[in-house]
């Protein structure tokens, strides 16, 4: 034969487990992470960092965190080259963080992985390995205009010509038609006009 509960532990049974399925539901909720590449193409030898914002969160807790890692591969796999770990910025249920600047080191695509880390409230949550690319490229020096070369083979030929003239008394000799131009000979200009 089977007892027989009496009514009042039946809804104290059913209050319990109500309340445990509300904070299962408010713990298993699913937020939603949306990370911006910053900047999202480089040079090398430049500054790169990385914004996530973690919407849906139930009373987010004003030490929730976000980590930053930063991938030389699309699956993420191995050790990142730069690993942060920020607290966010709350405004209702969302979150911000930046991470701080990784300086770029080498060519090639690297990949940011963010995580909101979770809290007592809400689960963690982490965006797709190959979603947020950052593409490096050689930081080349810049190659002066050609007006540049101009000017430096004109100084060139100029002081090539200039060396081999001489002021005699008050005409200068010439290189081929055009007068030279006074120089100095022991500090003082040889100038006889």
């Amino acid at each position: 034969m089977v007892p027989l509960r009496n009514k009042s532990s039946r809804w104290l049974e059913i209050l319990i487990v109500g309340a445990a399925a509300f904070s299962i539901s408010r713990v298993a909720r699913a937020d939603t992470i949306t990370t911006s590449q910053q900047p999202a193409t480089a040079t090398v030898g430049s500054s790169i960092a990385d914004m996530a914002t973690v919407t849906g969160l139930v009373s987010p807790a004003s030490f929730d965190t976000v980590t930053f890692m930063l991938y030389n591969n699309a699956s993420a796999t191995g050790t990142p080259l730069f690993t942060d770990t920020e607290i966010v910025s709350l405004d209702g249920g969302t979150a911000t963080a930046t991470s701080s600047g990784y300086t770029t080191s080498e060519t090639g695509t690297d990949y940011w992985v963010d995580t909101f880390n979770g809290d007592q409230n809400n689960l963690a949550v982490t965006n797709p390995p190959a979603s947020e690319p950052v593409t490096v490229t050689p930081a080349f020096a810049p190659v002066p205009e050609p007006g540049y070369f101009l000017l430096l083979a004109s100084v060139l030929l100029g002081l090539i010509g200039v060396r081999g003239m001489r002021c005699n008394g008050n005409h200068p000799e010439t290189l081929d038609g055009v007068a030279a131009t006074p120089f100095r000979r022991h500090g003082v200009v040889d100038v006889n006009t």
